[in-house]
C-alpha cells in the first residue's frame, strides 16, 4: 500500500513538472514561404561548357553569364572531382565578375576577400546537380523552379540583391545533353547543347527554398 502510493505520487509529480515544462517551450513560427514579386529579364548565358576531363580525375562547369541588359558579365566556373571521366555535382559557387575594359585581366574565379564579401549586393553565385543526385521527395522538387527529374541535371543560377531578395533561376538539362564522347582512355562525358542560351529568371524575396 505505502509503496503503491509513493508510486501515485511520484506519477502526478512527474506529470504536473512536464506539463510546466512543456507549456514554456516556445515553437517558432514557419519560415515565411519565398514570394514571386515580379518577373525580370532572362539571365543570358554564354560560352557554356561541361565536360570531365580526359585522362584526368577532373571535370568542370564553365560558363559567362549576363543577369541584365547592359549588367557587367561574370565568369561563372568550378571543377569537381570525378572517377570515370563524368560530370558531377557542383555546389554552390560565387562567380567572378568579368573586367571588360581590361583584355589583360583574367577571368578566373578567386576566392572572395574581405573587400570582396559574397554575401554583399549583387553577387552571382551558381550550382550543378546531376540527376542521379536530386531527391524527387525534397521541398526542392516542387516550386515554379522545383527540381524533381532524376535525370540529365540541372543549372541554377543566383543574383543575390540583398539579404532576402534574389534574381533566381533554374533549367533541367536533358541527359541526351550529357552523353559521352571518345573510346577507351580517351571516353569522357561531354555537354553537348547550346553554348549560348537563355535562362528564366524570378525575383524573389523571403526565406531560401
Amino acid at each position: 500500500m505505502i509503496l503503491s502510493g509513493i508510486m501515485a505520487i511520484a506519477g502526478l509529480v512527474t506529470s504536473a513538472v512536464a506539463g510546466v515544462v512543456t507549456s514554456n517551450i516556445k515553437v517558432p513560427p514557419p519560415n515565411p514561404i519565398p514570394v514571386v514579386i515580379q518577373g525580370i529579364p532572362n539571365f543570358s548565358v554564354s560560352k557554356f561548357e561541361a565536360q570531365g576531363v580526359v585522362l584526368s580525375d577532373r571535370n568542370y562547369i564553365s560558363f559567362h553569364l549576363t543577369p541584365y541588359p547592359g549588367a557587367t558579365p561574370t565568369h561563372c566556373f568550378a571543377i569537381g572531382t570525378t572517377a570515370a571521366h563524368m560530370l558531377t555535382t557542383i555546389p554552390q559557387t560565387w562567380c567572378t565578375p568579368i573586367n571588360t575594359t581590361d583584355p589583360s585581366s583574367s577571368s578566373t574565379p578567386s576566392t572572395p576577400t574581405a573587400s570582396s564579401d559574397p554575401t554583399s549586393n549583387s553577387r552571382v553565385w551558381f550550382s550543378w546537380t546531376m540527376g542521379e543526385d536530386v531527391d524527387p521527395t525534397a521541398p526542392t522538387a516542387s516550386g515554379i523552379f522545383g527540381m524533381a527529374q532524376t535525370t540529365g541535371a540541372y543549372i541554377k543560377v543566383v543574383r543575390q540583391v540583398d539579404e532576402r531578395t534574389r534574381d533566381e533561376a533554374v533549367r533541367h538539362v536533358p541527359a541526351w545533353y550529357l552523353g559521352r564522347q571518345g573510346e577507351g582512355m580517351l571516353e569522357h562525358q561531354v555537354f553537348s547543347g547550346p553554348s549560348n542560351f537563355s535562362l528564366l529568371a524570378l525575383r524573389f524575396t523571403g526565406e531560401e527554398h
